[in-house]
Order: C-alpha cells, then sequence, then structure tokens
C-alpha cells in the first residue's frame, strides 16, 4: 500500500482492497500516455508531475520522483473503470474508482472509514486496525458493485491534468 501512498499523495487511512481479481490482459488504457500535473484534493499544494506510459501487456505505468507504479484499468461502464494496483507478494489489489469524462481524468478513492455502508452492502468485510480500517472484497463481483454504488458521489480524489508536450503550442522556443 505504500507505493499507491506515493502515487495518490492521500492519507489512505484504509482503502479498499482484495484479490487480484483482474489479469495484466484486461487492462485498458483509460490514461493516454503523456505527463500530467497530479492534484490530490485534499491537498493541492501537493501536486506532483507524473508522467504515463502503457506497456506491452496492457497495464500503465504512472512514474514520479519518488516511485514507478503499474496500475491496471478495468471498464466498469460509462466514463468510469476498476483501478487497481496489484502487490503480488501478497497477492492482493488495492482499487479505486477512475473517471474519465470529456478530457478529465480523475482517480477517486475510497476511504474505507467513509464508505463503509457502501462496501459492507456489497459484501466487503470491514477490518478495523488501530492504524488503518480496511474495506476487503472476496469477489470481483461485490467490489464492482461496490465500485459502482460511488459512481457521482464526491470524495477523496486526485485530478490528473494533461500537460502540454515540452516545446509544444503552449511552451516557448528557447
Amino acid at each position: 500500500m505504500r507505493r499507491l501512498i506515493l502515487l495518490l499523495v492521500l492519507p489512505l487511512a484504509g482503502c479498499w482492497e482484495g484479490g487480484v481479481f483482474y489479469a495484466a490482459s484486461e487492462s485498458l488504457p483509460a490514461l493516454p500516455p503523456g505527463t500530467y500535473r497530479s492534484i490530490p484534493s485534499d491537498h493541492p499544494e501537493d501536486a506532483k508531475i507524473v508522467r504515463v506510459s502503457i506497456r506491452k501487456d496492457g497495464m500503465t505505468t504512472i512514474v514520479d520522483k519518488e516511485a514507478t507504479n503499474t496500475l491496471g484499468f478495468a471498464p466498469l461502464g460509462g466514463a468510469y473503470f476498476v483501478m487497481w494496483l496489484p502487490d503480488e507478494e501478497r497477492d492482493q489489489a488495492v482499487y479505486a474508482l477512475f473517471e474519465r469524462k470529456q478530457g478529465r481524468y480523475r482517480i477517486l478513492v475510497p476511504i474505507c472509514d467513509r464508505t463503509k455502508a457502501i462496501a459492507t452492502a456489497a459484501g466487503a468485510t470491514v477490518a478495523i486496525d488501530p492504524k488503518v480500517t480496511t474495506c476487503r472484497f472476496k469477489t470481483r463481483p461485490q467490489l464492482e458493485d461496490g465500485l459502482r454504488h460511488l459512481e457521482g458521489r464526491e470524495m477523496d480524489s486526485v485530478e490528473l491534468i494533461p500537460m502540454p508536450p515540452a516545446g509544444g503550442a503552449a511552451g516557448t522556443a528557447p
């Protein structure tokens, strides 16, 4: 989970997680390759510049100064995607909702403490630990049901704003 914290720059005081319910071959390029300004909703002053690329296996790589993260995006319907960050060592993944709408890209982060009712209604179990509360899903249908109930809600998020290419129309020539 540490790598996801670096990527999102959010205090993930409990996230949604479960087994690795998706294969790399199911991942689609929901976030086009390029350079983005990554702005967390709760701390916009912590904005970062990230580079996005698509791997041959379909997964997406997001790189910033601190970390390289490999994520998957599977269509959920309409403008929404399931976003997952696999942790192969634990055979688990951390999940979030990704929104791609009219050139706007947002990672919607379901903090378990704030989305517990939605997660449990979808079948998740809640693990309460002194440091973190986690919503754990046992199946892909449970996870997808929970994520669909988050669509359109306001929650912690990270907006990814495309930056013009270096030397592009918005830049000035040296």
